[in-house]
């Protein structure tokens, strides 16, 4: 018998994908933008749109950098929320922005505020063909969703996260933590499905680059932010909302999970919920992700 939330991924070729980043906060963030890119561009799938979901430009450069690398173009979305994560101890951004960014450079980047920009893309996409993938805080996301619940509801099929903990529910998850009212609002009453990738996930391996590839400003990322690799929580995510159910991605059995006030999740079997999380299909399915995150970091579609 089919899973009641296996139909609604992997994102299709008619399909509108908008990525929601807190780039800067770690590197991973940037292999999560190479695998978005290496999917798309492999399977003519549209980009509506990437959102940084914190007030530094030095990460709308970084993601400027990685789009133009793979020859991309990218409308970027940035938070009104002055202050918020502004100056970071980002390892990288600054050096991708400046190095690798020439919009950044000439002081061309367009940045647009991340409310109009999600506005605009739910507003000329198809009904049900938007797939939100989170992998950062969840503010520019609640903020679309309260401003706008019924373009919401219409037009976005399904929404992926990297948030949580689904093996320790006493441990409050870096994402959900940092934005506890924000995450509130948007999981605990998204009226679309929402399949977690949580924190158990990506922290059991990690991914990145055997050697420094100073072309590619990915692999310059990971050098200088964790000497080449990293935690693979943001890529494998956006990997599943690519593959969906497969021989590597399962699903938990349907649940209700509420955020509560102190930034953890409660989670409860629930068979009518539009709620799951990501586990691996079997024992040797993290080394087979491991090994595709890696080549697709090194050997991206130009």
């Amino acid at each position: 018998m089919n899973h009641p939330l296996s139909d609604f991924l992997p994102v299709k070729p008619a399909d509108t994908v908008i990525l929601d980043t807190d780039i800067c906060t770690d590197c991973d963030d940037c292999g999560a933008l190479a695998v978005l890119f290496y999917y798309c561009k492999k399977n003519n799938i549209k980009i509506g749109a990437v959102i940084n979901d914190i007030d530094n430009l030095y990460g709308c450069g970084a993601i400027d950098a990685i789009a133009s690398y793979y020859g991309m173009e990218v409308s970027i979305g940035m938070t009104t929320d002055k202050g918020f994560q502004s100056e970071p101890e980002s390892r990288y951004s600054r050096q991708i922005s400046e190095q690798f960014s020439e919009n950044f450079r000439n002081g061309t980047l367009t940045v647009r505020p991340a409310l109009d920009l999600y506005r605009e893309v739910l507003q000329n996409a198809a009904e049900k063909s938007v797939v939100i993938i989170t992998v950062g805080f969840l503010n520019t996301a609640a903020e679309i969703f309260a401003a706008e619940p019924e373009l919401f509801t219409s037009k976005v099929r399904c929404v992926v996260s990297m948030a949580g903990d689904f093996a320790d529910f006493t441990h409050p998850e870096f994402n959900i933590a940092m934005q506890i009212p924000a995450a509130q609002t948007f999981y605990n009453h998204c009226p679309v499905p929402v399949y977690f990738h949580g924190f158990e996930i990506g922290v059991s391996f990690q991914t990145g680059f055997a050697e420094l590839d100073p072309e590619n400003p990915v692999s310059v990322a990971y050098e200088l932010h964790n000497h080449g690799h990293n935690a693979s929580f943001d890529p494998a995510a956006v990997d599943f909302a690519f593959r969906g159910v497969c021989n590597d991605w399962a699903l938990s059995e349907p649940v209700c999970v509420q955020v509560n006030d102190d930034g953890t999740v409660s989670c409860q079997p629930d068979e009518n919920a539009l709620r799951t999380y990501i586990k691996f299909a079997d024992e040797e399915a993290r080394e087979r992700v491991r090994i595709l995150l890696d080549e697709i970091y090194a050997a991206p579609v130009r």
